[in-house]
């Protein structure tokens, strides 16, 4: 279940695609079409043996750590290309949240003892703004952006494109978990005007795979400079312009 983003300090305003922009794994099995008539004997057939499939791009094995990373960013840099909103949002790990009956803010604020959200936690950079989203609607919120993106225009980053600007690093701490982060950004529409957006995405190494713990949104000019420049000493340990 999806919550709108209430931005509850001052000095950041964010497009809220769909009433959301933010701070498993699965696959359906194909459908099956019984065929009725009369039962056909079993007949058993001698195994033969076969050559082990080679993975495929998706299942290509993936490392932990700084390298790792790096060899997994390239892999963001093609569908970020794609505008393949679904290569985050089937890594997704989703957080679970019920409420008490008694939170004044947040997803819980007005929300009867016992509501349940579950999904990809979300916020938006120095607000109390947060949210749970479902694998599926973050594919279709991220695919709304890709389509928003306006290449023509240009401004001090770079010009409109989604892109993959930047890597970061934050260790454990504080009560916080070890964090890959990979930063996109792109010039949007908004309204009036375009603006220039920027995402950062932060993924945990879990079960040899990258997996996407959360994501924070900022705007320029007000945040998402932070994110851009590698200015945020608070925001990550170590921040490198990505060059591909």
């Amino acid at each position: 279940m999806r919550r709108a983003l209430g931005v509850a300090s001052v000095g950041c305003t964010l497009l809220v695609s769909q009433a959301l922009i933010s701070c498993g794994d699965g696959e359906k099995a194909p459908s099956e079409t019984a065929t009725a008539g009369p039962a056909s004997p079993t007949t058993t057939e001698a195994a033969t043996d076969s050559p082990t499939p080679s993975p495929s791009a998706t299942e290509a094995a993936e490392a932990d750590g700084e390298d790792g990373f790096r060899a997994f960013a390239l892999r963001m840099e093609a569908a970020l290309a794609a505008s393949d909103g679904s290569f985050f949002a089937d890594r997704g790990i989703e957080d679970d949240l019920v409420c008490t009956g008694e939170e004044e803010l947040g997803l819980c604020a007005g929300e009867p003892a016992g509501t349940a959200f579950r999904g990809i936690p979300r916020g938006i950079f120095q607000t109390d703004a947060f949210a749970l989203t479902s694998p599926d609607e973050y594919a279709d919120d991220l695919g709304e952006w890709f389509g928003n993106a306006r290449p023509e225009v240009a401004d001090d980053w770079g010009d409109g494109s989604v892109v993959l600007y930047a890597t970061a690093y934050k260790a454990a701490g504080g009560g916080g978990e070890e964090a890959y982060q990979a930063i996109i950004t792109a010039i949007v529409t908004s309204v009036p005007d375009a603006i220039r957006q920027a995402r950062t995405l932060s993924f945990r190494f879990v079960d040899g795979r990258w997996r996407l713990t959360g994501e924070i949104a900022a705007n320029l000019p007000q945040t998402a400079e932070a994110f851009l420049s590698g200015a945020c000493d608070y925001c990550y340990d170590r921040w490198e312009r990505w060059e591909g």
